[in-house]
């Protein structure tokens, strides 16, 4: 009969929650009740401690004011104070005894007093004159008030009452004291010295330690105030160090008490004390002194009996929740176990398991789920084998293709990535889960970024996807990219391929946000993206476009030699035969130019013959030279040029150098090209003169895989190379000479020459700062 009953009927348990509710109200103001007593009986008990205390301390204070004017009327000080003044290097003077023992008769009752340390006298100097203190008497005599407080302690006293800060003293173990400072008159009035008090704090230091009516977790500090907060000035129950040196800042968030009470201001209420901690605090500002005073105790003290509450509460809790599920057990039979078959069965269909029916025989309305949901089950299995005999076929093709398909959450991390990812070195399986990053250059990361693949929405770190179906320009198709393979390369790091990427967004519907939902009220859920290999395409093509450059450079090779070599073997047998010319009338003449015009129309002869075998291999005619020789003379031959530029070249060579295996000419060629590089960088990073235009030469003997080679660096602080470039430079035809200043076939005829005397050339540059070209030369053959 029950089973056949309404679900609206079985819930009438809710009365049970009900009850439940109540006694949580009843609980939750109950405990609130609890709370604000406790803290504003603490807050009265905390603001009674910090008012007598205050009354103690100034009360403390005024008696020893009372005690300080006492001095100043003594007949013995205003009698004596002059003497004692007067013979401060002739203390044997029966004067001077006579006044000392009138002072010690009187004085010795301040001594004697528990919190006096000293009782001294000051000239009108500013020196001690008398000691009361026998112990202190051979350091203070003749000298400034103790030199922490001291000096404004005396300014102060000549003209009233003053206290000085606490202080530490050194002659007493560095006890905490305080100075009190009056000043001394005659009888008549006129100013004869000061009378400097030297006050023991500890007892002061042991009152305020006293945590009577402040718990286990209370205390009472005092702080006076300083330029950026406060300064503790005694010890504190959870820092015996405290005092002089613990502060408190304004601003930090924490010890607002005592900012409070050293900013004249008094009041009470919850805050946050010197450790971090919640705490229920009393503060009170000291006039007299222009201290602050807190009293304080921890906040969770104080709610001990709340948790106490707490506890009985819990039970009591227990106690009708227990009733509350006896009663409602027998209810919840007869909807529980259907609603878990039918919770079981719709598990089993999400997994994708064999059709399941749920058997369950009530008339309620359970009884009716279930058979809607039996046909719904029949219906969804059909529809299920169909679509893995459609996904079967697509996964097939997708594994099968040779571009490289792979699907990303938007998030950017793998979900899929097909079998064509081993042609980078990788397993499929190693990268879900993994960022794109881990293939792609960040270029092209920032790319896909600014076609708005990713939007700034959400965390920075993990960027959203947005939507770009329904705009052509946020689109990505055939976008050129670099991806990072596994295999390594010649030195060591990821060898890179070049590739064309399409992506398309994956959309699933969602409830319109501003980050990741479209216009039709689609949110993005991934992306699909397909990459094409294209490195050995691209490969090709610059094999291509190099065999062409270097079929030009062959033409203009011949071109060249032809146009220059009779000008200038016309120039060399002019040279020659003035020189012959010149021996024959035996003229005494310096033919030293004529012999540099001859020498150097064979280097450029020489360079012509270079730039022929720059396209073709053959044979050079080799010795041993030395390669500091070589070095030198081209810097004899471009320093006028590089001086009339206003550049300094700054040679730093080994003295002895080895000697190389080389064609003089080229080696020599090398050198100019790379001087005439860093000069044309210097002169147009500095327009005149600078002190950093300078071209730093440093040759080497060093040993690489146990074999010598000389290593010479040309250094500059030009304009550098951008770093897209640098990669570029030894390229034929490439340059980043404005047009018509360079024809790019300086460093790579270079870099050709360096390798074909099997040498290694390295560049390395930082845009803006400077440029350094390495050479390596091997000294002997392989």
């Amino acid at each position: 009969m029950f089973k056949n009953l309404k679900i609206r009927t079985k819930l009438l348990v809710v009365n049970a929650v009900l009850a439940m509710i109540a006694v949580f109200t009843f609980s939750y103001v109950g405990i609130h009740t609890v709370k604000k007593t406790a803290i504003n009986t603490q807050i009265t008990m905390l603001e009674n401690i910090a008012t007598l205390k205050v009354e103690k301390i100034e009360s403390f204070f005024k008696e020893r004011v009372g005690d300080i004017k006492i001095a100043q009327h003594y007949f013995n000080v205003k009698n004596n104070l002059p003497i004692v003044s007067k013979f401060p290097h002739d203390r044997t003077n029966p004067e001077y005894i006579i006044a000392r023992k009138m002072l010690d008769d009187q004085i010795k009752i301040f001594i004697n007093f528990k919190y006096y340390v000293n009782f001294m006298m000051v000239s009108p100097e500013g020196k001690v004159v008398y000691s009361a203190n026998k112990l202190h008497e051979k350091i203070v005599l003749d000298n400034f008030l103790e030199p922490t407080e001291g000096e404004k302690a005396f300014k102060e006293g000549k003209n009233g009452i003053y206290f000085s800060d606490i202080y530490r003293n050194q002659l007493d173990g560095y006890a905490y004291r305080m100075l009190i400072t009056a000043p001394a008159l005659d009888f008549d009035g006129k100013f004869i010295g000061v009378i400097a008090i030297e006050l023991d704090m500890e007892p002061i230091y042991k009152f305020m330690q006293d945590t009577t009516g402040l718990g286990e977790t209370g205390e009472t500090l005092i702080a006076k105030s300083i330029k950026d907060g406060a300064l503790f000035l005694n010890i504190l129950r959870y820092d015996k160090d405290a005092a002089l040196k613990r502060k408190a800042v304004f601003g930090r968030g924490d010890s607002l008490p005592i900012l409070n009470a050293v900013r004249n201001k008094n009041g009470a209420g919850i805050s946050i004390d010197y450790r971090g901690k919640d705490i229920i605090a009393a503060w009170r500002h000291i006039p007299l002194l222009d201290w602050g005073l807190v009293a304080k105790i921890d906040l969770q003290e104080v709610f001990v009996n709340v948790k106490n509450l707490k506890v009985i509460i819990f039970y009591l809790l227990v106690v009708i929740i227990v009733l509350a599920v006896t009663g409602s057990f027998w209810l919840s039979i007869s909807i529980t176990i259907p609603v878990k078959k039918l919770s079981e069965t719709m598990l089993t269909i999400s997994r994708g398991e064999a059709q399941n029916r749920v058997e369950i025989k009530s008339k309620d309305e359970i009884g009716l789920l279930a058979g809607s949901f039996n046909m719904m089950s029949e219906k969804l299995q059909a529809s299920r084998n169909s679509l893995k005999e459609s996904e079967k076929r697509y996964r097939t093709l997708v594994l099968a293709i040779p571009d490289i398909v792979f699907k990303i959450d938007k998030n950017g991390y793998f979900t899929f990535v097909n079998l064509s990812i081993k042609n980078l070195g990788y397993e499929p399986d190693e990268l879900i889960g993994k960022h794109l990053s881990m293939i792609f250059d960040q270029n092209v990361v920032e790319l896909i970024s600014r076609a708005q693949m990713f939007h700034g929405g959400g965390d920075s770190e993990k960027p959203w996807l947005s939507d770009q179906s329904s705009h052509e320009s946020m689109k990505i198709r055939d976008l050129k990219i670099r991806l990072f393979s596994k295999f390594q390369n010649s030195e060591g790091g990821k060898m890179v391929c070049l590739g064309l990427i399409t992506i398309v967004n994956e959309l699933a519907t969602a409830e319109h946000n501003k980050y990741s939902v479209s216009k039709n009220g689609k949110k993005i859920v991934g992306a699909i993206g397909i990459v094409r290999d294209i490195t050995e395409k691209t490969k090709f093509q610059n094999e291509a476009i190099r065999s062409r450059q270097l079929a030009i450079l062959g033409e203009l090779s011949a071109t060249v030699a032809h146009e220059v070599n009779t000008p200038i073997n016309s120039i060399t047998n002019c040279a020659q035969m003035l020189c012959a010319e010149l021996e024959t009338k035996n003229i005494d003449v310096d033919k030293g130019l004529l012999y540099i015009i001859i020498n150097e129309s064979d280097r450029i002869t020489n360079v012509i013959k270079s730039l022929l075998l720059f396209a073709g291999d053959n044979e050079k005619s080799t010795d041993y030279y030395n390669v500091k020789d070589l070095l030198l003379d081209v810097i004899t031959l471009t320093r006028i040029e590089l001086k009339r530029d206003g550049i300094e070249v700054k040679t730093d060579l080994d003295f002895v150098m080895p000697e190389i295996v080389a064609h003089p000419q080229q080696i020599q060629q090398v050198f100019f090209n790379i001087i005439n590089n860093a000069q044309d960088a210097l002169s147009e990073k500095y327009s005149g003169f600078h002190e950093n235009k300078i071209i730093e030469l440093k040759g080497r003997n060093v040993t690489r895989d146990n074999r010598s080679y000389a290593q010479i660096e040309f250094c500059d602080h030009g304009i550098g190379i951008p770093a897209d470039k640098i990669n570029n430079v030894m390229i034929t035809f490439f340059t980043t000479k404005p047009r018509g200043k360079g024809t790019g076939l300086g460093l790579s005829i270079t870099n050709k020459i360096i390798r074909d005397h099997d040498g290694e050339l390295k560049i390395e540059s930082v845009e803006g700062e400077h440029t350094k070209v390495i050479i390596l030369l091997p000294v002997d053959k392989k």
